[in-house]
């Protein structure tokens, strides 16, 4: 299996001339201790307490197209169910959110593709507040646009902008706002990129960062830690937690409100995405590009923050062969007799320990006494099954 590098990101400045190259992750430079670990390369068929048997099926709808269907179904990090019964749905090739009544029947589209008021050069997540705003991330636009509701439907309504040029995730405790982000403008006086953390606590109204925190992967050259830490985030009101899934690596980490680190949980069996930071004698500024096989991808969804009692939910897909190169201790794993899994993890936010399941499919969202799930199926569709909790 090929695998292409595609290469992230070169910044300006000053560097040795000498030629380099580094892996990552690198076994020296991830976290060394855990609080809590769990082997999901293990199957396990047990379901998880909290969530209901997959079965209890209210009923089902088909929303999609031909165009980009895997896309869509690995990328389909955000269904959240209104308030209301409509279902808003995520469409990376669009740059919207579609909005289904109750029935599965499409009603309208939420923002487009652009750079002004309510456009997305590239949307990620979106997220309902607890008082029924929506917020939809600019991953690209450092931004978050928020929607409220008119006449029954999400209109334009503010822009947060907050300091990260790629914004990854968000969530609330209370009325506080934290956005995860891969890397920050440079300092225009000298030049450098700003010291900060991974994960930033912002004021929703004014776009202030009162505070910066999270882990750190670094990088060689310094300049790629954020990128190298971005995170998914989730955020538990029970336990006043925030919660950090590593985008590429195997780790979970909780903090206080403040940033304080409270615990910190390893999944073993998570194959990692391959980085490999370089220098050369023909290019004065360090570079980084990934490498991984679509068939391994191991790719984290849903990005949606679910929170269950003092419990967060974890989902993450095992599509296929696995083959990759990174070095121990996260060895090559070859998985040709294995079937395409789920993985769905349950973290208790007040502590990390880890509960793991792979009986469940992707699930989208869970409110308000109903989940719905969602699989690719033929012709060309993504099916949502909606369940009744118990």
């Amino acid at each position: 299996m090929l695998r292409t590098p595609i290469i992230l990101l070169v910044f300006a400045g000053c560097s040795s001339s000498n030629s380099w190259e580094v892996a990552h992750p690198s076994p020296d430079r991830l976290p060394s201790e855990y609080d809590y670990t769990i082997d999901v390369s293990l199957t396990s068929s047990n379901l998880l307490p909290l969530l209901p048997h997959p079965d209890s099926i209210a009923f089902e709808m088909g929303i999609g197209d031909s165009m980009q269907i895997s896309d869509e179904f690995f990328s389909l990090s955000n269904v959240v169910m209104g308030p209301d019964g409509r279902t808003y749905i995520k469409q990376n090739h669009t740059n919207s959110i579609r909005v289904y009544d109750s029935s599965g029947k499409f009603e309208y589209s939420i923002g487009r593709e652009g750079r002004g008021p309510g456009e997305f050069l590239r949307i990620g997540t979106f997220k309902m507040d607890r008082h029924d705003l929506l917020y939809i991330n600019d991953e690209y636009g450092a931004k978050i646009e928020v929607f409220e509701k008119k006449e029954g439907r999400f209109t334009y309504s503010r822009s947060i902008y907050h300091k990260y040029n790629r914004a990854m995730d968000f969530c609330w405790l209370g009325d506080e706002l934290f956005v995860s982000g891969e890397s920050l403008p440079a300092d225009m006086q000298n030049g450098e990129l700003q010291n900060s953390g991974p994960i930033a606590r912002i004021n929703p109204t004014s776009g202030t960062v009162n505070l910066t925190f999270g882990y750190r992967y670094p990088s060689e050259s310094g300049r790629y830690d954020l990128n190298l830490s971005a995170s998914q985030l989730s955020c538990n009101e029970n336990t006043k937690t925030v919660i950090a899934y590593s985008m590429y690596f195997p780790y979970i980490i909780g903090y206080s409100p403040e940033g304080d680190e409270k615990w910190r949980s390893n999944v073993v069996g998570f194959v990692s995405w391959e980085f490999i930071e370089f220098k050369t004698s023909e290019y004065k500024n360090p570079g980084l590009k990934h490498f991984t096989n679509r068939d391994i991808f191991n790719l984290k969804y849903p990005t949606q923050d679910i929170s269950l009692g003092d419990y967060s939910l974890l989902q993450f897909g095992w599509t296929g062969p696995v083959m990759n190169r990174i070095p121990e201790p996260t060895p090559p794993i070859r998985s040709e007799d294995k079937e395409p899994r789920t993985r769905t993890i349950l973290v208790h936010s007040e502590t990390g320990e880890l509960l793991h399941s792979d009986a469940y499919p992707p699930i989208g969202d869970i409110r308000n006494g109903r989940m719905v799930t969602y699989e690719i199926i033929q012709p060309y569709q993504i099916l949502f099954s909606f369940n009744n909790l118990p």
